[in-house]
């Protein structure tokens, strides 16, 4: 039986190059390996993309999807192309959801749920600046819209999708929704990206020599915990003296404020750990592996965590990880076999669980293959694609039954 699929998304990579932020890789890898099982896959995206196709998936742009006029359009396109399942991730099923309710004869809808929104807005408010700007931005965007549009749509769709257990509780337990309606299946990795480098090999490309490495990947935002690491980290050093914390990533454009930034350099300042931590900027996505693989500990000190993508990387490159006992990020890290889980905040905690690991390289290679196995036994984005479909066609039976 072929399906016809229409997936909702704000943003799609423009290329291969460029999957590596937020939820785009879960769009682009569960696209591509549906298309792999015949799943005609469209995406209506936001934005003014040029290429109209990617990697067998044809994309459809609206540049303001939240108005009328773009319903009016999206209604237009469902007429034209007969789909059999709209999906829509997170908030971005909007428009199909007004179009929904004002005729019940279109295809029935499946909403993504990345998140709960009202924990985003808990733990992803930034701390106010100067300016009081940065505030003003997240609280006008979250607080008045997003909710109410969420709320809506997990009411509305006909399935749902959690990316974990975790998830799934706090649909039930902030909208109300049954459990009944939702299906949870866990995000997924490139395994044939993320896969592990000599050690040495990948320490020498990032010029690094034989020095231990601490490796954080990610958001700099309030809930990824990062002040938490720098002051874990001191300690680690005084054990260590050549150990190098690494963080790569940067402030998201639409945190609204680059204070956390800062707070995160006074640390580093205060701690007098200038010559130990290293800050990057966003790396390419297809050189990730290099810096998996060069690491000896991945540690995620997560405050608040629906999931946690850059574990799956990690482990894939064969490094064991340090993370948070929070959000989704158990249903992720076994804790003992491929990693450690800590209470969240806890900096010794976090120092004995890092201390442990750089203290063994037997433990490393342990618990890093242990991960590799974990992830090609779970966590494959062809495993993704099997189980969305099974979703699909029970769905569809339902429905048209």
């Amino acid at each position: 039986m072929s399906i016809r699929v229409c997936r909702l998304s704000a943003g799609f990579p423009k290329s291969v190059r460029e999957v590596s932020q937020g939820i785009q890789p879960s769009l682009y890898y569960i696209s591509k390996e549906l298309s792999k099982l015949g799943v005609d896959e469209h995406v209506i995206c936001l934005g003014d993309l040029r290429r109209r196709e990617l990697d067998g998936i044809d994309l459809h742009c609206v540049k303001r999807p939240y108005t009328l006029n773009a319903t009016r359009k999206f209604r237009e396109l469902m007429r034209e192309m007969h789909f059999d399942i709209v999906h829509g991730h997170s908030a971005d099923a909007f428009p199909y959801v007004l179009s929904k309710l004002i005729s019940r004869t279109d295809a029935p809808l499946v909403a993504h749920a990345h998140e709960v929104c009202l924990d985003a807005i808990k733990y992803t408010l930034p701390p106010i600046g100067r300016d009081g700007r940065g505030f003003l931005k997240m609280a006008s965007w979250y607080y008045f819209r997003l909710p109410i549009r969420e709320k809506l749509i997990f009411s509305t769709a006909d399935r749902i999708i959690a990316v974990s257990n975790y998830i799934a509780q706090r649909l039930r337990e902030c909208y109300n929704i049954s459990l009944s309606k939702v299906a949870v299946i866990h995000n997924g990795v490139d395994v044939s990206l993320f896969r592990p480098i000599n050690k040495e090999e990948a320490k020498e490309r990032i010029g690094l020599g034989d020095r231990p490495i601490v490796l954080y990947v990610g958001a700099f935002t309030l809930r990824k915990g990062i002040h938490y690491l720098i002051r874990s980290f001191r300690m680690v050093v005084d054990r260590f003296k050549d150990a190098c914390l690494m963080l790569i990533g940067g402030v998201p454009s639409w945190y609204g404020s680059s204070i956390y930034y800062d707070i995160l350099y006074k640390e580093i300042n205060k701690l007098d750990l200038k010559n130990s931590v290293i800050v990057k900027g966003k790396i390419p996505h297809n050189r990730l592996p290099i810096y998996y693989s060069a690491a000896d500990v991945f540690a995620l000190p997560s405050i608040y965590e629906p999931f946690g993508k850059v574990l799956l990387e990690a482990m894939a490159c064969e490094t064991p990880v340090v993370a948070s006992n929070v959000g989704g990020i158990p249903e992720i890290v076994r804790d003992g076999e491929s990693g450690f889980l800590v209470a969240p905040g806890d900096i010794e905690e976090l120092y004995e669980s890092i201390s442990k690991l750089l203290s063994s390289n037997i433990l490393v290679n342990k618990m890093g293959s242990y991960g590799r196995l974990l992830v090609m036994k779970e966590f494959t984005w062809e495993l993704v694609a099997m189980r969305l479909m099974n979703v699909y066609m029970e769905l569809l039976s339902n429905f048209q039954g």
